[in-house]
């Protein structure tokens, strides 16, 4: 099936706004390539590579030496905010990894994501500091799993921190962190270059309010290939897939697409939808992709 790419992307949401004025534009920093972010030059820290995914391309990480450095702080003058990271972690990296850390010039008061892995799964660890005030929300129970794209969520209300994994609630609660002002991003590694990040990022997003699960970022479509192996007696000559008016046909290797009920909708029901057509054309677009939602 055709999977419409996307560049990794950090879309910012200003801050506040008057009474009677529009919102603020949202600003987006596209990243397709390891020079600039939203108009600003990027550091580069080792060789980070921009990679074809399933989601899409996005920045690929060794977990030993590739970071990126903007010198911009998103967070800048947010009294209350969702934090969103779209990120693929690998099995084998280091046990604690940061891979999303903004902090102000002159001081320590900062904002961070970072992952602890454990056994090829990983439990989501953010925390928040500004002067004495500070928290770390990190349940080891609750695991996931790595080599698949998920969205790790951590919002703000002017008192309370929460965070999330594809919409899920981990962890909550009360901290007196302030609004941050300019600083710089790191996406990949701690800024003092420890905590290095092993796997892909596609996505953060900053949005100056606190969403509710069901407007998070989803996370993409999981393929699922019916034969990783190889399909049996397939044929030398097969070319690729094509799709015409919402049909496929040539296909040659088969797969399961996985389509998540939106964050806090699940009740733990699933069904597989077979597109008819046969061995000859599947109308995927009105049999399945009509279906699923």
């Amino acid at each position: 099936m055709r999977i419409l790419a996307a560049a990794l992307a950090i879309a910012v949401l200003g801050g506040g706004n008057l009474p009677g004025q529009l919102p603020p534009a949202p600003i987006l920093w596209e990243v397709d390539n390891l020079t600039r972010i939203g108009g600003q030059a990027v550091e580069v820290i080792g060789a980070p590579r921009v990679v074809p995914t399933a989601a899409g391309p996005a920045v690929e990480f060794n977990g030993q030496s590739d970071g990126l450095l903007v010198d911009g702080n998103p967070l800048s003058g947010l009294s209350r905010f969702t934090l969103e990271v779209l990120f693929s972690p690998d099995a084998d990296g280091i046990e604690e990894q940061r891979f999303l850390h903004i902090q102000e010039s002159t001081t320590e008061n900062r904002a961070m994501v970072e992952l602890r892995l454990a056994s090829g799964r990983w439990s989501l660890d953010t925390f928040l500091l500004h002067g004495a005030a500070r928290l770390t929300l990190l349940d080891r129970t609750a695991t996931h799993t790595t080599a698949e794209w998920h969205v790790a969520t951590l919002t703000f209300d002017g008192q309370t921190m929460a965070h999330y994994v594809d919409g899920a609630l981990q962890g909550s609660g009360a901290v007196a962190f302030q609004s941050l002002i300019r600083g710089r991003t790191s996406i990949g590694v701690r800024q003092d270059r420890r905590s290095w990040f092993k796997g892909r990022i596609r996505t953060v997003r900053v949005t100056p309010s606190v969403l509710s699960p069901s407007a998070f970022l989803s996370v993409p479509a999981r393929v699922i290939p019916l034969w990783p192996e190889g399909v049996p007696g397939r044929k030398a000559n097969a070319g690729p897939e094509q799709v015409v008016d919402g049909r496929v046909s040539n296909v040659h290797d088969p797969s399961l697409t996985v389509r998540l009920a939106a964050p806090g909708t699940s009740n733990g029901t699933a069904m597989i939808l077979c597109a008819g057509g046969s061995y000859t054309r599947l109308a995927i677009a009105n049999e399945v992709d009509g279906i699923a939602p």
